[in-house]
């Protein structure tokens, strides 16, 4: 049975070792600058969402946007210390994120995210428990109260029930005619083991006075409406770091299947604070991502927060 990761998990990036490390975003495809979003603005939407510009069709907002902000808040715990089993412990539950596109006219509201979690004797197996991601756009504040309109939704595939040692595939469907956009999918064990390892790679250059090379962790991949691979997600870690997960802000690399010498995208998490228990992630699209690859890969980021991807 597949548990959520305690422990970053090194993965192969296609025969990558040491020798021939992934190169850091600064000098890879030079992906598009994220814009910086401002936080108090998004807590403020919160609180009062009327004033924001919506979106009457997401694809083709998408097609022009460079970056997204996904916004996430923790459902009921609102005090310092509160963990995972606060909230996580009872019969099912809702991880809820709110997407905005960060454009050259402003930060515009893109939809309301519901990651979804049924009941199982053993609470901490996430992806048995997961339902489903669904995606809800809002053209208009008089939408909002009423939960949008259903655009896409991601599904997690029910072909293998050993999740521990087979691929997990999740299905990333546009609605209404469901059709497929791409899949997010996460490597089995049985994928690992015949893989070379590829630890300790060093990078020219650090991300602190301290440290002078990273650690690269799968996450997830992307694959497009074929089924074929397009991207590989990694979190990128300083070899020195003692912090882990959310309680610090996290990077990630998104590099190209054909080349994983080369970022193409980044995602970058950043924690609201010390008593606000919420996460933020900026998301920088690689170049050549169709809008419905776009719409898979802000799929992937509600999975690595929701499957914790990052520990």
């Amino acid at each position: 049975m597949y548990t959520p990761m305690t422990a970053p998990m090194n993965m192969p990036m296609n025969g990558a070792t040491s020798e021939t490390a992934l190169l850091p975003p600064e000098t890879g495809a030079s992906p598009q600058v994220t814009v910086q979003v401002n936080i108090p603005q998004l807590e403020q939407f919160l609180v009062n969402p009327q004033g924001f510009n919506y979106i009457e069709n997401p694809l083709r907002e998408l097609a022009l946007s460079p970056c997204a902000t996904v916004f996430y808040r923790f459902p009921c715990c609102n005090k310092c210390g509160c963990d995972f089993y606060c909230c996580h412990f009872d019969c099912g539950y809702v991880n809820k994120y709110n997407t905005f596109l960060n454009t050259t006219a402003g930060l515009k509201y893109l939809s309301q995210n519901l990651a979804t979690f049924g009941c199982s004797p053993c609470f901490n197996d996430l992806f048995n428990r997961f339902i489903g991601c669904k995606n809800f756009g809002v053209s208009a504040y008089s939408q909002f109260d009423n939960g949008g309109v259903f655009f896409a939704e991601m599904e997690r595939n029910k072909n293998c029930t050993c999740s521990n040692f087979c691929p997990i595939e999740m299905d990333v469907n546009l609605k209404p005619e469901n059709r497929l956009a791409g899949v997010v999918k996460i490597h089995g064990c049985l994928e690992a083991c015949w893989a070379e390892c590829c630890a300790n790679c060093c990078r020219p250059r650090g991300c602190c006075e301290c440290c002078n090379c990273y650690n690269y962790y799968y996450s997830c991949e992307i694959l497009d409406s074929l089924r074929q691979p397009k991207y590989q997600i990694y979190l990128k870690r300083c070899c020195l770091s003692c912090f882990s997960g959310k309680n610090c802000s996290m990077s990630f690399i998104i590099t190209s299947q054909f080349n994983t010498n080369m970022a193409v995208g980044t995602i970058e998490g950043y924690p609201s604070g010390c008593c606000v228990n919420g996460y933020t992630y900026n998301v920088n699209f690689p170049a050549d991502a169709t809008p419905e690859l776009k719409v898979v890969i802000l799929n992937a980021v509600y999975a690595i927060d929701s499957f914790y991807l990052f520990d």
